[in-house]
Formats: C-alpha cells, sequence, structure tokens
C-alpha cells in the first residue's frame, strides 16, 4: 500500500509591523497575505510558522488571519515572540516555555521553543525523551540553527548560544533527524552526522549569507513546502 503524501508549508520570519519595515518600503501585512494566498492554492495539511512572526500591534490580526483562512497551523516562538500571545497547548511546555510533539505517519514531530536563543536543559531533556520513546524519525521544527551554517554574520552574531549541546543530543540518539528552522533570513541546506537541516527564507526580506556585516539581499520572499511521503523531500516556494 503507497505512503500516504503530506505536505506542510513552512513559513518563518514574518516580523509583522517590524518597526523598520515602513523605512524599508516593506509592507509586512501584505507580504504574509501573499504567501497565505499561495499556500490555499496547494494542497497543505498544515502551516507550521518557525518564529519571529508579529509585534504585537499584529499578532491579534495574524491569528485571526489564519482562523479565518480555515487551515490548519503550528507555530514556534522566535526570538521577537512573546508565547502568552501564542495558542493555548497541551502537556509538555513548562510555564514560561513553548514546545510540544505529535505523531504524523512514519515521523514524530517535535516543536522546540528557542525563543531565549538557546534550549533550556528541562527541554532538552523532554526532547531526548520524545526521540527516545519512539520508532518513528524525529522532523524538528525551530527557529534557531543547529547546525553552523558558514561563515555568516549571523552565525557570528545571532546563533543558538548552546547549539552544541543541542547538536550533541541529536547525535548521540542515532536516528535520522530531520530540522526545519528559520531565523537566518536566507536558504540554506546542510548535512552533518545523522542531522539534515533546512532553514527557510524570511517573508520580510532576505539577508547576504557571506560577509561580516548585516547586508540584504534582493531576492523574493518565500516559504518551504515539505513533502512527507515515508520519506521527506522540500522544496523552496518563491512568492513575488
Amino acid at each position: 500500500m503507497p505512503e500516504e503524501i503530506t505536505l506542510i508549508a513552512q513559513v518563518s520570519d514574518l516580523h509583522l509591523d517590524d518597526k523598520k519595515s515602513a523605512e524599508m518600503g516593506i509592507d509586512t501585512r501584505a507580504n504574509f497575505l501573499k504567501v497565505l494566498e499561495n499556500i490555499k492554492e496547494r494542497t497543505v495539511a498544515e502551516i507550521v510558522f518557525t518564529g519571529d512572526l508579529a509585534e504585537k500591534t499584529a499578532v491579534g490580526w495574524f491569528f485571526e488571519t489564519l482562523e479565518k483562512s480555515g487551515l490548519r497551523y503550528s507555530c514556534v516562538p522566535g526570538n521577537h515572540d512573546d508565547i502568552t500571545n501564542f495558542p493555548a497547548i497541551g502537556a509538555g511546555s513548562g510555564e514560561d516555555e513553548y514546545y510540544y510533539a505529535r505523531g504524523i505517519e512514519a515521523h514524530t514531530l517535535i516543536f522546540l521553543d528557542t525563543g531565549r536563543a538557546s534550549v533550556s536543559s528541562s527541554q532538552l531533556a523532554w526532547m531526548k525523551k520524545q526521540i527516545d520513546e519512539t520508532d518513528k524519525d524525529p522532523v524538528l521544527f525551530m527557529h534557531h540553527p543547529v547546525i553552523d551554517c558558514g561563515n555568516t554574520y549571523m552565525d557570528a552574531a545571532y546563533p543558538l548560544k548552546n547549539r552544541d549541546a543541542v547538536y550533541q543530543v541529536l547525535r548521540e540518539t542515532g536516528r535520522d533527524i530531520t530540522i526545519f528552522c528559520g531565523h537566518y533570513h536566507f536558504i540554506d541546506y546542510r548535512r552533518a552526522d545523522n542531522i539534515r537541516q533546512y532553514t527557510a527564507p524570511s517573508v520580510y526580506y532576505q539577508i547576504k549569507k557571506i560577509g561580516g556585516k548585516l547586508e540584504t539581499e534582493d531576492l523574493p520572499i518565500g516559504y518551504r513546502l515539505i513533502k512527507i511521503d515515508g520519506g521527506i523531500s522540500a522544496e523552496i516556494i518563491n512568492v513575488i
């Protein structure tokens, strides 16, 4: 019997109503609506937002727009997010953290909170337990990349502070781990040991991958379309 195909849209770094958007000439809400309309044209089962979603002025509008769309969605926080504005979730998270997991076909989806630019020791232990207690291949959604993305300004200035510890736990599981993340505002793919990492583009603006300072890149906004059908594949969808 053939595997059921599930499509997930990973959307990252919207920065709705960011204070710099006006001077940059970027309408962040319009960008989000363009991406949402593009996703609606596909048979996507769910949207996963991997952090840096909205300023306080846009949080209500963001979640209201998603509810009206009728699409299923999940979120993880980024370093610009306030989790008190996020939808309630079940057991797993601590009082000041937002993480959870659930199964999907042959995979376990694990949603991590790196809003403080680290993974707490309690969350790290919880993550290891989730992986150890299932025979399904783990798929992690988080804001910060774990694997070093090369000689980049973002890696030097804004990395996951304890990524070596996170990497070690993931490597020692011996499992086939797939990570979908954002934060860096550029497209990247890395593989190290048993870990594959996909970094998504931003729905706000893109950043030059190589360089010693923060510079924008004249590239389109977009998202990753993830296909799960026994294995995992992903492609970038540009939105003009």
